[in-house]
Parts: structure tokens; sequence; C-alpha cells
């Protein structure tokens, strides 16, 4: 009997507290609703807090009103400095810093400080997979255009900006510097193979202590010996120095894992130099922004509000020859579409796409002012979007093959083309991925 009247008063307790809860949750949510009490100003953080957004159709439509409208809320919370300063307070209890990780760290290997004269073969690199092959675009901003996603690793959230955290493999590496190589030797005669390696923001703008402690591998070293292993038919162009110099500048997105158009044209700079070419100054194009983007950090750190406070820029270079192409959906459709697009119309998650119209298999530009028969063909993913428009003024014909989505093979479409430069250009997270290593396979051999 005592038994079953201990439990009586167990189930009651519990039954009390679930009340007590909820009407406590209740009471939180009627005064969050109270306009009157909610700050517009934190002393805590020296700034002005989230307005509540203006309505129109257009932004409810694409999606922007109800994220500003949560962002205003979240950031407007009544007796919001009173609450960051008690989690502020429990936060040091449990020994947690003003930094957060989302996902799985996974430790590089070490990174050999010479290749010994090794030059990397695709002798035993393994063959595409049947999972690299059946890739597909992720889904349309509006009408064709796909919106680049790639999720390849661990997100560090420091402050009000996003890092991607990269870790070494060296058989990956080797891989795919034996892919360049491959294609370097086969089209021998034919045309000349560049490769750049893009550092993310993390091997370049997070200061070295920082990076040690988190244990993310050294971009710089990484980048070194992958180009030590390609052989000498291949013209590398080392951009990070060049990137490095830079590092105070705009040059990556804090909410996004792609560098901005500013750090595309710095590796466009190198580009030339290795090249021969002479690159145009910054005032050459005419240049627009759009604000306003939160981009993969964002939604990666589960809509981090550090993130949220300070949206990016997309800053736009336009090229000047022509702002025309064409690119040929997954379903092989050719639409005609902008080189840098408008895209102050649209969403906070989709204004990377500015760039040649986000991640097709294949684009097609054509320089009215050149009849020389020059042309270039990009090997990119995402990352090479944003480069593109420099090339613009540099030949009679720009082409750009996304290896995850194009259907067919390089050598071909090189003397179909009469192409004189392939340029691959690959962000380091996609050098150490075997999906993307494999689609290079395929389009290659």
């Amino acid at each position: 009997m005592r038994r079953r009247e201990r439990k009586r008063i167990i189930e009651r307790t519990d039954i009390l507290k679930s009340v007590l809860f909820f009407f406590v949750m209740a009471i939180g949510a009627i005064v969050a609703l109270i306009i009157p009490l909610r700050p517009t100003t934190s002393e805590i953080e020296k700034r002005d807090l989230a307005k509540f957004p203006a309505f129109s159709l257009q932004s409810f439509i694409d999606g922007e009103y109800l994220t500003a409208v949560d962002t205003w809320y979240s950031d407007t919370f009544p007796f919001r400095e009173t609450l960051i300063g008690a989690n502020s307070v429990l936060q040091g209890f449990n020994g947690i810093g003003s930094v957060q990780i989302h996902g799985s760290v996974k430790k590089g290997d070490e990174i050999p400080t010479s290749a010994e004269g090794k030059v990397a073969t695709l002798a035993d690199t393994p063959s595409e997979t049947e999972e690299s092959s059946s890739a597909a675009p992720s889904s349309s901003v509006e009408e064709d255009v796909n919106i680049p996603t790639q999720k390849l690793g661990p997100v560090f959230v420091a402050g009000n900006a996003g890092y991607e955290l990269y870790s070494f493999g060296k058989n990956m590496s080797e891989q795919y510097a034996a892919v360049v190589n491959y294609a370097a030797d086969m089209l021998s005669g034919t045309a000349d193979v560049y490769d750049i390696i893009i550092p993310n923001s993390t091997g370049v703008v997070l200061p070295e202590k920082i990076r040690s402690e988190i244990g993310t591998s050294d971009q710089k070293e990484a980048m070194n010996y992958m180009f030590s292993v390609m052989n000498d038919k291949v013209r590398k162009v080392n951009i990070y120095d060049t990137l490095y110099e830079h590092k105070g500048e705009y040059i990556y997105f804090r909410t996004d894992h792609h560098w901005t158009q500013l750090g595309a044209y710095y590796a466009y700079t190198k580009y030339c130099e290795v090249k021969g070419l002479t690159a145009k100054p910054k005032e050459f194009y005419e240049k627009q922004d759009y604000p306003g983007f939160l981009g993969s950090f964002y939604a990666d750190s589960g809509k981090a509000p550090e993130l949220a406070k300070t949206p990016d820029t997309v800053e736009a270079y336009y090229p000047k020859a022509t702002n025309d192409m064409i690119y040929v959906d997954k379903n092989g459709k050719e639409v005609k579409w902008s080189i840098v697009s408008d895209v102050s119309g649209w969403g906070t998650s989709t204004k990377y796409s500015a760039f040649i119209g986000g991640d097709n298999p294949l684009v097609k530009i054509t320089n009215p002012e050149l009849k020389d028969g020059s042309a270039c063909v990009v090997i990119k993913e995402s990352y090479g979007n944003a480069f593109v428009p420099f090339l613009v003024d540099h030949y009679n014909y720009v082409y750009v093959i996304d290896y995850r989505y194009y259907k067919g093979k390089l050598k071909d479409f090189v003397t179909e083309n009469k192409v004189k430069d392939v340029i691959f250009i690959n962000n380091i997270m996609a050098t150490g991925t075997s999906l993307r290593i494999n689609d290079l396979i395929r389009i290659t051999k």
C-alpha cells in the first residue's frame, strides 16, 4: 500500500512539474510578444538591435520577411541583457568559451615536408564509384539556376563568422594531383593545363594559434605538397600567399563557406601572372553590392544568431565585353542567362548564385569584342563561379564545366572546341573528398 501511495505522489509531482513548466513557458511567450518591453539597443554588445521588418509581398514569398521577423524576435527578446549575462555566467561555470564547433573534427594526416621527387599517378587510383556518378544539382533558385551546396566539413563559429575545418588526407590529396597530372599528359601538345587550389577562410583568416588549438591542418603546407607531386606539364597557380597578403580585406564571407568575388579577383591576378596576361585593375569593372546574404555556415550552424546579426554582402564585378551567357542544364536544355545577375530581389540564402547562374553542367560565353578564336575551359566546383567573370575580357570563348554534373569527356570537349587553356580550380576541401576526386576521374579518363 505504501508503495502504491509513493507512486501516486511521484506521479502527482511529475504532473505538477509539467504544468508549472508549460505555465512558465506560456508566460514567457506572452511577455515576449509585448512590444513595449522589447529593447532597441544592446549595452553589452554596443549596437542597435534588429528592427521589426516592413512587410512586402515579395519579401514574404522569398522568405526574407519571415527570416527578418525571426531575427527581430530573438534579437529583441525582453530582458535579453539579463539573460545574456546569466548565460555567460552559466557558460563560465561549464567552461564553455565564445566559440562553437558544429560537426565532428577529423584528425588530418601528417603533411610531408617534401615529395622527394615523387609524381602522383592514376595507376593506384580507384575508378569512379556509383555514388559519385549519381550526384545531382541541388534545388533551383529561379527557373533552372542551381544553388551551390556542398557541406564538406565541420563548421567552427567564432564571433560573427563561420569557418570550415580542413583535415589533410595524404591519399586523397595525391589522387587529386594524379588526376590533374593525367589531364596534363593527355592534353600535352593540345592545351596547357593550369591548376588552382583555393584555401578556405580557416587557412587564411584565422590566426595560426587558433588553427593549432582546434586541430585543423595547415593549408599552405597541404597545397605546397599537392603542387610538389604534380608533374612539370601542370602550370601551378599557387594563390595562398596572394590571398594571405589581403587577409584583412573582405575576401571570404562570414556566413558562407565560399570566397567573395574580391578573393577570386586576387586569384585571377595570380593566374594572369602565370599565364602571361595583364590583369585588369578592379576599377576596370562595374561593381554592384547585394547585401543580406546568409549562407551555408548560417544554415549548418542551426541559424546561429551570431551570424544572423551581420549578414554578408555579395560584391559583384561585371565583365566589360559582355554579360551574356548560355548554360546547359541537367536535361540538356540551353538557357540564356547573365554572367553576373542582379540578385537584389533573391532570397537570403541564394545570393552567391549571382555568378554564372550557380552550378550547371556547362556554361558557354562568347566575347563579341575578340575574334581571335582564343578559348579556355574552367573545370570547377562552386568556388570557381566567382572566378569565371574575370576571364571573359581575355578570351574569345570561355567555357565552364562543373565536373560534378557534366556527363561528357574532357578530351573530346577540348578537341571539339579548340580549347588552348584548361583551368582546374578547386577549393581545398574538394581536393580531399572522394566524391569530387571520382567526379574528376569520370570526365578525365
